[in-house]
């Protein structure tokens, strides 16, 4: 399995050792693997990746620490990226797809979501 090891390098997922018999485990330590099995393992890295960094960028625009971002700073995260300020019904509609307890803010773990979803 060794192999393994070398894949996930060339494949830039930098595996520990830990990760590499997780995944060991994981595939119930076979002999060899199929590519099919491969896949889904990179694809499983890369997902983690992309929710460790979103979890990251979350923590930039979470300024004070308050475990959400409001409608008011999501329309201040916004206004630099489009160059307008974004109307009150198009703010409250970015809001509505990715609230999904109804709080009016968004949290970190709806943001991965909502984030995740949209790059699909």
């Amino acid at each position: 399995m060794d192999e393994l090891e070398a894949a996930l390098r060339i494949a830039r997922t930098n595996p520990t050792p830990k990760d590499i018999e997780n995944i060991k485990n994981g595939l119930g330590n076979p002999e060899k693997i199929t590519y099919e099995q491969f896949e889904k393992v990179v694809e499983d890295i890369n997902n983690v990746d992309q929710v460790k960094e979103l979890k990251e960028a979350f923590q930039c625009f979470d300024k004070e620490n308050l475990g959400y971002i409001s409608p008011e700073t999501l329309k201040e995260i916004v206004k630099p990226m489009i160059g307008e300020e974004l109307p009150a019904d198009e703010l409250q509609h970015m809001i509505e797809l990715a609230d999904l307890d109804g709080d009016g803010n968004i949290d970190i773990d709806e943001f991965v979501a909502f984030m995740m979803q949209e790059s699909e």
